[in-house]
């Protein structure tokens, strides 16, 4: 959200390539992953809800999804926030 305000209020030139690349990263990697995370946590793997239906193999399918979620997305969280906060200070190109 800040990043699109400050490309609204400040005007930055879509031109510049840092603020592109910043973009791409958080609407094509961090929201798709907030999202399938969010899925995850509250609708198709809600495990809470599965837990109450007592279905014991459900629930540990859901519980083994969620966390290949999270073995699949961490070492893309430490390589893309760093990114981020790189791109944001520096501005290298």
């Amino acid at each position: 959200v800040t990043g699109l305000l400050m490309y609204n209020y400040v005007r930055y030139p879509i031109g510049m390539n840092w603020i592109t690349a910043k973009l791409f990263i958080v609407f094509f990697i961090f929201l798709p992953m907030e999202m399938i995370d969010y899925w995850l946590s509250h609708f198709g793997g809600n495990k809470t809800k599965v837990k109450k239906l007592g279905d014991d193999q459900k629930l540990e399918i859901a519980i083994q999804r969620h966390w290949r979620f999270f073995e699949i997305t961490t070492p893309i969280i430490v390589i893309f926030v760093p990114t981020v906060i790189y791109l944001a200070i520096v501005k290298p190109f």
